[in-house]
């Protein structure tokens, strides 16, 4: 969970394995999500929630360029 979330991650990995949250859930997790699994503590999910922001811009913009080449062949 490291990988995608930091050190707040790892703090909460037992809760994501346990609630099925892989790499491409956490890419759409929200603060409202983060609550209900139980992260009741606002700046740890806020930290999660940048995690999880960059996490989105980094796999998204691979996705555009992905679609660009496809788009150009």
């Amino acid at each position: 969970m490291h990988k995608y979330a930091g050190v707040e991650g790892e703090k909460y990995a037992a809760l994501f394995e346990d609630n099925k949250i892989n790499g491409y859930c956490l890419r759409m997790m929200t603060d409202e999500w983060l609550i209900r699994i139980g992260i009741s503590d606002s700046s740890e999910r806020a930290a999660l929630m940048g995690h999880i922001y960059r996490m989105r811009l980094r796999y998204d913009s691979q996705d555009i360029s992905e679609m660009l080449k496809n788009a150009q062949t």
